[in-house]
């Protein structure tokens, strides 16, 4: 019976990703708290990596591809993955031997592309591993579900306004953060 449920919460995750259905299966199961847990554990992991991340390259190599149409099929790039900055050596070999323009990133390291990123500040990268952060986890993982109370975050999700202050049996039982 365990095993059925497990592969029902596996099968919905993937079936359903881009559904929004995720979160309300979980807070349903009760299993809300433990995923967000488990999440940032492995997100720790990653950006320390530690294992099971421990293989992963620091530096990928990627072909540039252009769309060539609205509802292009393209989801992929052709990648290659170093533990090394690339040199310039070994890029011009890639374009020698597959062709096109190639370039590289920090697989931990959000580039500054058009002076905007991931950290919401124009014209800084956001930093998203720990050797790259002075060997401290960055504040973006560390702040991960801060404030999160099991039982209490996961209820609503709807402004207090509207249905909380509004419903007298419901006092107390919303996280302030929302």
């Amino acid at each position: 019976m365990i095993l059925f449920f497990k592969a029902i919460v596996k099968e919905r995750a993937f079936e359903l990703a881009t559904e929004g259905w995720r979160r309300t299966d979980l807070i349903r199961w009760n299993l809300l708290a433990e995923t967000l847990a488990e999440t940032k554990a492995n997100t720790e992991k990653l950006a320390m990596r530690e294992v099971p991340y421990n293989e992963v390259k620091t530096y990928r190599a990627y072909k540039e591809a252009t769309s060539t149409s609205w509802k292009d099929p393209l989801v992929g790039l052709t990648y290659i993955d170093f533990d090394h900055q690339p040199t310039e050596t070994e890029m011009s070999e890639l374009v020698a031997r597959y062709g096109g323009t190639w370039n590289w990133v920090n697989m931990f390291i959000t580039p500054n592309i058009a002076g905007e990123t991931n950290s919401g500040i124009a014209g800084q990268s956001k930093i998203l591993g720990y050797k790259e952060n002075n060997n401290t986890l960055p504040a973006w993982i560390t702040e991960l579900y801060r404030g999160f109370i099991k039982n209490q975050a996961e209820l609503y999700t709807l402004s207090t306004t509207a249905i909380i202050d509004v419903n007298p049996g419901l006092t107390g039982q919303q996280h302030p953060a929302y």
